[in-house]
């Protein structure tokens, strides 16, 4: 079942937590596009992993909080830089 993340410009971020591995490389990706540092806590995205319910979410930030930055669909690249890193295609757009 895949987690549903919508933008008021209708954007869409979903993710397959089946397909999902935790690696967190579109976590550290997303941050070096807003940083050129690679630290999670500048990331627009997070990885939720819960071990004892075996199960992995996505936290999306519309809006900067603390230090997350805001989603900007990765203005000023030529793609979604989260969906072309993740080596399993979990995330993607619809």
């Amino acid at each position: 079942m895949a987690t549903n993340i919508s933008t008021n410009d209708g954007f869409t971020l979903k993710i397959n937590p089946v397909e999902c591995l935790g690696c967190l490389a579109c976590v550290m990706v997303c941050s070096f596009h807003h940083t050129k540092m690679l630290n999670p806590y500048y990331s627009s995205i997070e990885i939720l992993r819960d071990d004892d319910n075996a199960t992995i979410r996505l936290k999306h930030y519309k809006v900067k909080e603390n230090m997350h930055y805001a989603c900007d669909r990765c203005q000023g690249e030529k793609r979604v830089l989260c969906i072309d890193i993740c080596p399993t295609e979990a995330l993607y757009i619809k």
